[in-house]
């Protein structure tokens, strides 16, 4: 079924009926404050016979801190941040049957396409151009075939409230060298560097995933385990 997010028209048919489930995961989340609240809040109202799955992002919280919990108060710094951060509370207060599940970083092969962020530095070495990331940036980065079944198998539970769905605290530089040498790619021009004092740099925005791993107990979650989480024609792309 199609459905336009932001046209809040009462004639629009709800996605789902009582019983089903609905996974957001569309970004919708950079637009103007107002008009994505008022969107989500008449969205929350014509689906709240569902139960909701809500893809949010560690983007909710300031990197002040690092290791965040789900309850820990968050303090966006971008306008991304604040979107998704007022769509929580939309959901949280309108929606009885819901879960927002907060990833960060998601890697990996989708139908056979890597990430934008591996597939640029990917090319941009290729190219033979040099590659500066923060080496003291941190994000918790998790493969997206994991995070998807994670999804999925969440969805299935009655848990209502917040988890956050990610891997082991890794800099961004250490993300993307790993990425490079799990792709066979020379990391000779990728250079580690520090983050301006200046500018609004989320520091460390890694998550502590230990209520997740409670409810879900899964498996290893290394970028050097669960990178080539895709099929055979994936890995042979790879190799090229």
């Amino acid at each position: 079924m199609r459905y336009n997010f932001f046209h809040s028209d009462s004639r629009q048919r709800p996605l789902a009926k009582s019983g089903d489930t609905i996974v957001f995961a569309a970004m919708v989340e950079d637009g103007e404050k107002r008009s994505v609240e008022k969107a989500m809040e008449f969205f929350v109202r014509n689906n709240a016979q569902a139960r909701l799955i809500y893809i949010s992002s560690d983007a909710v919280f300031s990197g002040r801190k690092g290791f965040y919990g789900e309850d820990d108060p968050v303090n966006p710094k971008s306008n991304y941040g604040e979107n998704l951060a007022r769509c929580e509370v939309i959901i949280q207060d309108s929606c009885p049957d819901y879960c927002i599940l907060r990833p960060s970083y998601l890697y990996g092969f989708s139908d056979s396409i890597l990430d934008n962020r591996l597939s640029n530095t990917r090319g941009s070495l290729r190219d033979r151009n040099k590659v500066y990331l923060f080496s003291d940036m941190y994000k918790s980065p998790l493969g997206i075939k994991t995070f998807a079944e994670a999804v999925i198998s969440i969805a299935q539970t009655s848990y209502t409230g917040t988890l956050h769905v990610a891997g082991q605290r890794m800099s961004v530089y250490n993300f993307h060298r790993t990425g490079m040498e799990l792709l066979g790619v020379s990391t000779e021009n990728l250079i580690p560097t520090k983050m301006p004092l200046a500018g609004n740099y989320l520091r460390d925005t890694s998550l502590d995933t230990s209520r997740w791993k409670q409810i879900a107990r899964p498996g290893r979650l290394q970028m050097t385990d669960n990178f080539f989480e895709l099929d055979s024609s994936a890995v042979q792309q790879t190799n090229r």
